[in-house]
């Protein structure tokens, strides 16, 4: 009896390694990096007087290629610049720093199928990626302010550690707002308007950016199995 059951142990283990791997629905996890404005005081460069960003995220499979993300951040933003006489009209510095809070929910497309390979035949422990979604921001001037959002991005993630997944990325948000740019004083000139002329539609609204850095843990497993070699 005990000879039968070696042997058939023994056949087991011929046909079938044990080798057992976790598939994951959900991530949760922290961000940390830096957050840079685009507006009226700075047209041009995207990383021009970079700031703190950190915030919480979270990560729900839909299957290898698509993920819904949710996430909740505070950014940093500042500026200032010395506007031109010829052009605004009255020549003076201005200058501001104020934090923005944002949540979001995106939509992330995996350019390879994501997971464990030892899991899935065919996956990829890495993959960069693109990202769109929606989102509201929200910033006090003289006032508290709120904007919807439309946040978009590109990154790269890889799984580190069987249930750690790292993850570098870089999200732009357009705001629904003209304001985010606002000095003191309020009443008085502002970027915001520098010719006197608020945006319309749209138009002339303040941008910023997160690169940040991500570290997420899995949660919830959605199965083993056992892997042939």
């Amino acid at each position: 009896m005990r000879k039968n059951a070696c042997g058939l142990l023994v056949l087991l283990m011929s046909v079938c390694t044990q080798v057992y791997a976790q598939a994951y629905k959900v991530e949760v996890g922290l961000s940390l990096g830096q957050s840079a404005y685009m507006g009226d005081a700075n047209m041009h460069e995207w990383f021009t007087s970079p700031e703190l960003s950190y915030g919480l995220v979270g990560r729900y499979a839909l299957n290898g290629r698509f993920a819904l993300r949710a996430e909740a951040n505070n950014a940093r933003v500042s500026g200032s610049v010395e506007t031109d006489p010829s052009v605004f009209l009255n020549g003076r510095t201005l200058a501001f720093d104020r934090s923005v809070q944002d949540v979001g929910v995106l939509l992330e497309m995996n350019f390879y199928e994501y997971g464990m390979p030892a899991y899935v035949q065919g996956s990829s422990w890495i993959s960069p990626y693109v990202s769109v979604g929606v989102g509201v921001s929200s910033y006090k001037t003289n006032q508290r302010q709120w904007a919807f959002s439309i946040p978009f991005g590109v990154g790269v993630k890889a799984k580190v550690l069987p249930r750690l997944n790292a993850n570098l990325d870089w999200t732009w948000r357009r705001l629904s707002s003209d304001d985010l740019d606002a000095a003191e004083p309020f009443d008085a000139f502002q970027l915001r308007h520098p010719m006197g002329v608020d945006g319309v539609g749209g138009k002339n609204s303040d941008w910023y950016s997160v690169l940040s850095l991500r570290l997420t843990f899995d949660l919830f497993a959605a199965g083993t199995k056992c892997c042939y070699n």
